[in-house]
């Protein structure tokens, strides 16, 4: 982030505007060396003016509560994962309020649950990461036991989602066997100047493709990606910098590109492009099909809005939108 010109040397927008929903700080008095850290603090810790402001200009309190949040989560085990289901299904919750967030949804005024409906996530990127981590090295078992209690539960569904993610990573890992759908565009897009593109049932699609092929590794790399892509590996990004993927893997001439979810509308995120268009990579995806392939459950559908930003544009030009549907239930 880059300050403003019309910023007065003594005040720092030190968060980004962010969506209607969410907030921008702005605030006076703020040393220029504790700008970096209150910028970490916001994405690794949570959005809160405690950790990104308090805490900062006290840096104790900073290292302690760093400290508190990598002891919950080393002891949060799989039991205490699912138990917090009821609890903040009803904001009361043992769980610490240092891993999770709850967050209001945005509604318009007229819907019934204005104001009322909330859900539970965790609380950055960077902690989504170290539960996924914590939910792949668990028996497939438990991964599909929080899968099952969280996904019924509006408010914990994204909990269900990143269940959902870590069960099609483990299955990835050892093999890729899927029906790729071809993804079409919305005839009646809710907004007309832009394009939506939507996933199709097997019955109604044309031009199914399958695939099956075994990684012959798996590997997680760090921001801004690995120095070197090769053949039939399975990367994952290890770092939250990176939400634009979930994984990513090269197989005969093809670039298949994963996002799991389980919800009804996913947009792919301009900062893709930021990644594959890294020197580095040029000269393993020259010549390759890009192929960005929606992984959802059955009996889901889902939408992407097409975004119009300069960046994602490129994109565009290269990739082909399918589904695909990962059965949790069914060992992989």
């Amino acid at each position: 982030m880059k300050f403003t010109e019309r910023e007065p040397p003594d005040i720092h927008t030190v968060f980004p505007h962010l969506p209607s929903g969410s907030v921008s700080v702005t605030i006076r008095g703020f040393a220029s060396n504790k700008i970096d850290m209150a910028r970490r603090a916001f994405h690794e810790l949570g959005p809160t003016a405690c950790l990104c402001i308090n805490f900062v200009m006290n840096p104790d309190q900073l290292a302690s509560y760093e400290t508190h949040r990598q002891r919950e989560l080393a002891h949060l085990s799989m039991s205490s994962l699912k138990k917090a289901v009821d609890d903040w299904s009803t904001l009361d919750s043992n769980v610490s309020h240092s891993i999770f967030l709850v967050r209001r949804e945005e509604l318009p005024p007229e819907h019934e649950r204005y104001l009322q409906q909330y859900t539970i996530e965790p609380i950055t990127a960077h902690v989504w990461q170290k539960l996924k981590a914590k939910l792949m090295e668990a028996r497939q078992e438990q991964r599909l036991d929080i899968y099952e209690a969280f996904e019924p539960v509006s408010p914990t569904k994204r909990m269900a989602g990143l269940a959902f993610e870590a069960i099609g990573h483990r299955r990835f890992q050892k093999e890729v066997e899927l029906t790729l759908i071809p993804m079409t565009k919305d005839p009646n897009p809710r907004r007309l100047t832009s394009t939506v593109w939507q996933s199709q049932s097997l019955n109604e699609s044309v031009g199914a493709i399958p695939i099956s092929f075994k990684p012959q590794d798996f590997t997680q790399y760090q921001w801004p990606g690995p120095n070197v892509v090769g053949p039939s590996i399975y990367y994952m990004p290890e770092s939250s910098n990176q939400a634009a993927l979930d994984s990513f893997i090269v197989v005969d001439q093809v670039l298949y590109i994963f996002q799991f979810t389980i919800a009804t509308s996913h947009p792919i995120k301009p900062g893709i492009m930021d990644f594959f268009s890294q020197q580095s990579l040029q000269a393993t995806l020259q010549g390759k099909e890009w192929y960005f392939i929606f992984i959802i459950p059955p009996g889901n559908m889902v939408k992407c809005p097409a975004a119009s930003d300069d960046r994602i544009e490129e994109f565009w030009n290269k990739v082909k939108l399918y589904s695909a549907v990962v059965d949790p239930k069914k060992e992989g």
